[in-house]
C-alpha cells in the first residue's frame, strides 16, 4: 500500500486532482512539490522497508515536504486498526482482502493484533494471525498482544494467543511479563494465571527488579494465586534485589490470608531482607497489626533489630500507627531503646512528623530527648525514587512543626544547639550562640551542629554556624567531617559553603575515604562536581581496598557519575590492591551493561585479570552475573581464562559466602536456584563444575573476595550515619552437617552450589547453631 501511495505522488498532477479521491489525504496534498516522488522513483530507488511510523526510509530524510505524522498511511491501515479494536470481523476480513498492513501501526504504535487482543476479539486475532500478523510485535510500552491481552484481563484473548506460540516471556518497557500483568494490571485474574502457567510460563520468571510472580501476588493480597504458583512450583525463598522474600513483601501488603499460605508452605518467619528487616519488622513498618498478631501466634521473634531499630522505631514511622505500638510494648521492646544511629522510636516519630506516634510514645514514657534528631527532617530529605517524603498531611507548614516541638519541650526535653540545628531553626541556633553555645560542642557521636546542618542540607545555619567559628574538618567518631556528610546526602549548596570556608577535600575518614569516593559511591552528581571543581583528586584511592572513585562509582551502577569521572580526567587504567579494574567491578553488578561499554570503550582490555587471575566475565560467574556474562560475551571475553583457583573458577562460588556475617553476598536475585546456575555454565561453557567444587571433600573455604565496600556513612538516618562495616571475612566454623541430624548446620562449608542452595531453602539463609 506505501507503493500505491508514492506513486500516486509520483504521477499525480494538480489538474488531475480530485480531492474525493481517497487515496488523497491531506498529508499528501501538502506536498510542495508534487513531482518530488516521482525524481524518487526515476533512479529505481527501492519501496521496500518503511519504517515503524509508516514512512518510506528515503522521504524520511526529506521531512521539508510533508506535513503530518501519518502521511503516507493509507486509509485501509487506519480502518483496519478501527476494525480490530471495535471487533468487526467482516470488515477486518475485507480490509485484509484489500492489502491493509495486518502489522500497522497507530499513533501509540499498537497493531491490530494489540488492540483486538486488549478488547477480547478472538475471531479477529485468528483472522489477523491467519493473515501473517506478527504475534509478537511489541506496541506502545513494548508491550505484545499477549501481554496487553493479560493486562487486560481477556482471558479468551490470552488462551488463542498462547496456543498459536505467542513468547509468554517477552519483557515491556516495565521490565513485565504477561504472567505479572494478570496478577499486576489485572488485579490478580486467576484463569489468566493459571492458563499462561498452562501453556508454559515460567512459574519464577524474573521481572523488574527481580520480583518473581509469587512475589507480585503476594504483595497485592492474591492468596488463590499464590498457593496456585505454589503447587506450581514457585520456590519461596527467592529474593528480589532488596532482599525480600514473597512473605516480607505479603506482610507489607498486609493480607493475612497470604502471609498463612505462604507460612504454610514452609516460609522462613525470621528470613532478613539486605535491610535485616524480617517479616516482623516489615509488618511493623507498614501499619499492620493483624500481620503483627498472626506472626506472633506462628512464633516470631517480637525483639528483631534492622541496624538496632526495633518494631517500635519502624512502626513510629507510619502515622498513628498506635495499634502497632501498643503491640511492640506489650511484647516488652525498650521504649527507648537506641538504634545504631542513636536515635530511639520517638525520635523516628518526630522526625516523619507523626504527631500522635509522638504524643502516644511519650504518654507511655519515652524519653523526650530529641538526640539530635530534625522534628521534621522528612521535609529535608533530597528527592529520590527509592527515599519516602512526608507522609501525607505531616509537617504541612510551620504550625505543624512548632506544635511537634511543642510536644517534646513540655515533656521536659532541653534545647541544644544541636536539636535547633536539626529542627532548623536558625533563629533559636543565633540566639544560642548569642548567649555562648559552643559551635564546636561535640554531641552525642561526637558530631557537631555543622555535622548536622550538613547531613540536612540547611544552608542557612552552616552559614551562621561558619561565621561564629564552626570546624568544617571536625571529625565525628565515626571519622567524618561535615564535608563527607554533604557527599553521603547531596548537598551541594552547604557543600560549597564548607569549602569556601576551606575544608580539606583531601581529608580521609577513619576508614581512608574522601569526600570524592562518598560522592561517587553515592551517586552524588553534583557534589562530585564541586568537589573536582575545587581540585580534588579523581584518582585518588581508598586505603581500605584501593578503590578509586571510579570504581565505587561502577559497583554501584552511577552511569552518570563514571561518565562525569571520565571527563573529568580519571584514570581507567587504576586497579585496585587485588587488581581488579572498574571492568571487574562493574560485572559484580546487575544492570551495569551500559557502564561496562564504556570502560571498554576507554581502552580497558575485557580480558584483564586480576592478581588471582581472575576476568571481569569469571567475576561475573562468580557473583551469578546472567545479563553481565552476556554482555561481555558479546565484546570478545573469553570465558576459559580461569584464574586456575577452583575457588574463584566456580560459577555462583558466592553461595560459599551465605550466612557470613559482614561478608559480601551474591548479587541480588542471583545464584538461588539449580537453573540459576546451570545458565551461566552453558554461557561460560563450562560443562562441570571446577575441581573442588565437584568432589565430595569440600574444598578450604575462601575468604571473600575484595570487593569496595561501602566507604560510607549509611544514608539509612537522615542524622547519625551508621560507621562503615569492618573488612568482610569468611570465619571458621565447624564442617557442615546434614539437616536435621546435627545441631551445627553451615551452609557454606557444603561442596556443590546445589548443596548450598537446598541448605538455604532449607534453613533460611541463616547459620544455625
Amino acid at each position: 500500500m506505501l507503493a500505491a501511495a508514492l506513486l500516486v505522488v509520483a504521477t499525480f498532477s494538480p489538474a488531475a486532482a480530485s480531492v474525493s479521491d481517497p487515496r488523497v489525504d491531506d498529508g499528501l496534498r501538502s506536498l510542495q512539490d508534487l513531482a518530488y516522488g516521482r525524481r524518487l522513483l526515476e533512479p529505481g530507488l527501492s519501496l521496500e522497508g518503511s519504517q515503524a511510523i509508516g514512512w518510506n526510509k528515503l522521504l524520511a530524510q526529506h521531512p521539508q515536504f510533508l506535513r503530518g505524522r501519518n502521511i503516507l498511511q493509507d486509509a485501509e491501515d487506519e480502518e483496519l486498526l478501527s476494525a480490530a479494536a471495535s471487533g468487526d470481523e467482516e470488515e477486518v476480513a475485507r480490509l485484509i482482502d484489500d492489502g491493509a498492513d495486518v502489522d500497522g501501526t497507530d499513533d501509540n504504535g499498537n497493531t491490530p493484533l494489540i488492540l483486538a487482543a486488549s478488547n477480547g476479539h478472538v475471531d479477529v486475532i485468528r483472522a489477523l494471525l491467519d493473515a501473517g500478523a506478527d504475534i509478537d510485535k511489541q506496541g506502545e510500552g513494548s508491550i505484545t498482544a499477549i501481554g496487553a491481552a493479560a493486562a487486560a484481563g481477556q482471558v479468551s484473548s490470552v488462551t488463542t494467543l498462547a496456543e498459536a506460540g505467542a513468547d509468554l516471556e517477552l519483557q515491556d518497557d516495565l521490565e513485565l511479563t504477561p504472567l505479572v500483568h494478570a496478577i499486576r494490571t489485572a488485579g490478580g485474574n486467576i484463569a489468566i494465571v493459571e492458563a499462561l502457567l498452562d501453556a508454559g510460563a515460567e512459574v519464577d520468571g524474573r521481572v523488574l527488579d527481580q520480583f518473581t510472580p509469587l512475589m507480585a501476588a503476594a504483595i497485592n493480597g492474591f492468596d488463590r494465586i499464590v498457593a496456585l504458583l505454589l503447587e506450581r512450583g514457585a520456590v519461596i525463598s527467592l529474593t528480589n534485589v532488596s532482599g525480600q522474600r514473597a512473605l516480607h513483601l505479603a506482610c507489607r501488603g498486609g493480607s493475612t490470608k497470604v502471609v498463612q499460605v505462604l507460612l504454610d508452605a514452609g516460609a522462613d518467619i525470621e528470613a532478613e531482607t539486605t535491610g535485616m528487616q524480617t517479616p516482623f519488622l516489615v509488618g511493623a513498618l507498614f501499619g499492620h497489626p493483624q500481620i503483627l498478631r498472626l506472626l506472633l501466634s506462628e512464633g516470631a521473634n517480637p525483639n528483631a533489630t534492622a541496624r538496632g531499630r526495633t518494631a517500635l522505631h519502624l512502626g513510629a514511622i507510619f502515622p498513628s500507627n498506635i495499634a502497632v505500638l501498643e503491640i511492640g510494648l506489650d511484647e516488652g521492646i525498650d521504649i527507648d531503646a537506641k538504634s545504631d544511629f542513636e536515635d530511639t522510636a520517638v525520635n523516628e516519630a518526630a522526625f516523619w512528623g507523626n504527631k500522635r506516634n509522638v504524643e502516644f510514645l511519650l504518654e507511655q514514657g519515652a524519653d523526650p530527648a530529641l538526640n539530635a534528631v530534625p522534628v521534621c527532617g522528612c521535609k529535608d530529605l533530597e528527592p529520590d525514587p527509592n527515599t519516602l517524603g512526608c507522609p501525607v498531611g505531616n509537617c504541612d507548614d510551620q504550625e505543624d512543626i512548632d506544635a511537634l516541638r511543642a510536644l517534646f519541650s513540655d515533656a521536659g526535653g532541653e534545647e541544644t544547639i544541636h536539636d535547633a540545628a536539626a529542627s532548623g531553626d536558625v533563629e533559636a541556633v543565633k540566639q544560642l550562640i548569642e548567649d555562648g553555645a559552643d559551635v564546636n560542642e561535640p554531641g552525642p557521636n561526637g558530631d557537631t551542629a555543622l555535622h548536622v546542618a550538613a547531613t540536612r542540607g540547611l544552608e542557612e545555619i552552616a552559614m551562621v554556624l561558619l561565621e561564629a567559628g564552626a570546624d568544617p574538618d571536625t571529625l565525628r567518631e565515626d571519622g567524618h567531617s561535615p564535608l563527607h556528610l554533604v557527599a553521603v546526602f547531596g548537598h551541594s549548596d552547604v557543600g560549597e559553603l564548607l569549602i569556601e570556608a576551606g575544608a580539606d577535600l583531601e581529608l580521609r575518614s577513619t576508614e581512608g575515604v574522601v569526600a570524592l569516593h562518598l560522592a561517587a559511591f553515592h551517586g552524588r552528581l553534583n557534589v562530585m562536581q564541586i568537589l573536582l571543581d575545587a581540585g580534588a583528586d579523581v584518582d585518588s584511592q581508598t586505603f581500605q581496598s584501593g578503590a578509586t572513585s571510579l570504581i565505587l562509582a561502577a559497583a554501584q551502577n552511577e552511569l552518570a557519575v563514571v561518565r562525569a569521572l571520565i571527563d573529568g580526567g580519571a584514570d581507567v587504567t587504576i586497579t585496585d590492591d587485588n587488581g581488579n579494574t572498574a571492568l571487574h567491578i562493574a560485572a559484580e553488578a546487575l544492570g551495569t551493561e551500559a557502564i561496562m561499554q564504556i570502560l571498554l570503550d576507554e581502552g580497558i582490555d575485557v580480558n584483564q585479570q586480576n592478581t588471582i587471575g581472575v576476568t571481569p566475565i569469571g567475576w561475573a560467574a562468580f557473583w551469578g552475573n546472567v545479563d553481565g556474562i552476556k554482555f561481555l560475551l558479546s565484546q570478545g571475553a573469553d570465558p576459559t581464562l580461569d584464574s586456575g583457583n577452583a575457588q574463584f573458577d566456580e560459577t555462583c562460588g558466592c553461595t560459599r559466602f551465605i550466612g557470613v556475617e559482614l561478608a559480601r553476598q551474591c548479587t541480588p536475585g542471583s545464584c538461588q536456584t539449580q537453573d540459576d546456575v546451570d545458565e551461566i555454565d552453558e554461557l561460560m561453557g563450562r560443562t562441570e563444575s571446577p575441581t573442588g567444587a565437584a568432589s565430595g571433600t569440600p574444598p578450604t573455604t575462601p575468604s571473600p573476595p575484595a570487593s569496595p565496600a561501602d566507604p560510607s556513612p549509611s544514608p539509612d538516618s537522615p542524622t547519625s550515619p551508621s560507621p562503615p562495616p569492618a573488612s568482610p571475612g569468611a570465619p571458621s566454623g565447624p564442617p557442615a552437617a546434614t539437616i536435621g541430624n546435627f545441631e551445627t548446620v553451615d551452609c557454606q562449608k557444603l561442596p556443590t552450589v546445589l548443596e548450598r542452595l537446598e541448605c538455604v531453602a532449607a534453613t533460611g539463609n541463616r547459620r544455625l547453631r
